[in-house]
């Protein structure tokens, strides 16, 4: 039951981020906290890349496609 709520929630939260970028606002990124507390960011089209063929997504994919706080903060501009 757990997993299904979560999947659900997860189907919520790609739905905004299409809204967004349907929006003209630009591209939505997903905030994911790994297990060592490192924060990485993917963007909403790399996340509806990986999940078309599998239901989980793993550090190498996140190392080669995400960002780290640091460098998408640099990149937001802030």
């Amino acid at each position: 039951r757990d997993a299904q709520e979560s999947r659900g929630l997860g189907d919520v939260y790609k739905r905004q981020m299409r809204l967004w970028r349907q929006t003209g606002n630009g591209e939505g990124w997903f905030a994911l906290l790994l297990t060592n507390g490192e924060i990485w960011f993917l963007s909403l089209a790399d996340m509806e890349s990986f999940m078309l063929n599998r239901k989980s997504i793993y550090l190498p994919d996140i190392r080669q496609c995400g960002l780290p706080l640091e460098a998408w903060v640099l990149k937001c501009g802030w």
